[in-house]
């Protein structure tokens, strides 16, 4: 019989084998979407006043489709006035399938009442940023190479187009690292 059964758990021998894998786990629980869902009914932004039914008919056989999915998609860091939801309404027909018009969109937003106290401090804040861009902007820089490597700046009295390997001018193969040395005091 064959050693290995797929029955067996494997404790018998105590033979386990460590791995990197590492599990992560969430330490917050999520929170609580109880608007977005997957079909169902609808629940509208504004009960009393909801889209015209033609909005959720199929363009190819003109039955009503059903609701695949409400997506509720507020984003307060960028739209803080606003609520947002997506709807999406498929025709469940198979002769339908694939075809344009048997699946929809809908966006529903609504403005939202608030403070006008929060708008002043908004924009004060933009202005202040707006300063501090301007004095940064305004300050010199300071020259990244010369604090690095202890070199010169080329905006100063030396040539922008100094180069270490030229051999146009004595000073430059003088100060070239890679020169041949000169012999001083070599005779005949």
């Amino acid at each position: 019989m064959d050693p290995y059964d797929s029955d067996s758990s494997g404790f018998e021998d105590e033979d386990f084998t460590e791995t990197s894998v590492l599990l992560g786990y969430a330490s917050e629980e999520l929170l609580d979407d109880s608007i977005s869902h997957l079909g169902g009914w609808p629940t509208w932004l504004d009960d009393s006043t909801p889209p015209p039914g033609e909005f959720a008919n199929c363009k190819v056989c003109n039955s009503p489709m059903v609701l695949l999915l409400e997506l509720h998609g507020d984003l307060p860091e960028h739209f803080p006035d606003n609520e947002r939801r997506l709807y999406i309404f498929g025709c469940p027909r198979k002769p339908c399938n694939r075809k344009p018009g048997s699946i929809r969109a809908l966006r529903a937003t609504r403005k939202l009442k608030s403070q006008p106290a929060p708008k002043k401090e908004e924009k004060q804040e933009p202005e202040k940023e707006k300063e501090e861009e301007k004095k940064q902007a305004e300050a010199p820089k300071p020259d990244l190479g010369a604090s690095l490597f202890g070199a010169t700046s080329l905006t100063g009295s030396v040539s922008a187009n100094q180069n270490p390997f030229s051999t146009s001018s004595s000073s430059a193969q003088a100060s070239n690292p890679f020169a041949a040395p000169e012999l001083v005091g070599v005779g005949a």
